[in-house]
């Protein structure tokens, strides 16, 4: 299995490499089921929020790829990023107003989002919704992007 992730991050490189697009978000894919809890596709969130695992180079390779993918207007990568930010990991606390904001992107609600919203105000949470849904797809989102991943 690990002899074909490989193989495919390969390949999706190489894709964004001549802006295939897709292929940001399928590095996204890639990079989240290697930190563990967001595996499968409809929807594409965990049970819980338990902190992602992995190695902090994966971790980093997945908020980079699934903000890609986020900022582009791909929902998958928007639920998956929010999913993210909700998880954080052994070096990234989780940051619930980032992930309520991308959970809140998509015209769907995902069910995920019900996890993440008591750990905020109602009134936070009704100002990051309203920044969710005013935000266009190709902007900046109101807060700053995820970090690049290190050397």
């Amino acid at each position: 299995m690990d002899k074909d992730l490989a193989e495919a991050e390969r390949w999706f490189r190489k894709s964004v490499a001549q802006d295939f697009r897709a292929a940001e978000a399928n590095l996204c894919k890639l990079f989240t089921r290697k930190v563990d809890g967001l595996d499968g596709t409809n929807p594409p969130l965990p049970d819980t929020i338990a902190p992602l695992k992995g190695t902090s180079q994966d971790v980093n390779e997945a908020f980079n790829w699934c903000g890609k993918a986020a900022e582009r207007g791909n929902v998958e990568g928007e639920q998956r990023l929010g999913a993210l930010y909700a998880k954080g990991s052994s070096e990234i606390s989780p940051d619930f107003e980032k992930a309520c904001f991308w959970l809140s992107v998509p015209m769907r609600t995902p069910p995920f989002r019900a996890k993440v919203a008591p750990n905020l105000t109602l009134e936070k949470r009704a100002d990051i919704e309203k920044q969710a849904h005013e935000w266009k797809p190709g902007t900046r989102p109101p807060f700053a992007p995820p970090a690049p991943p290190g050397p």
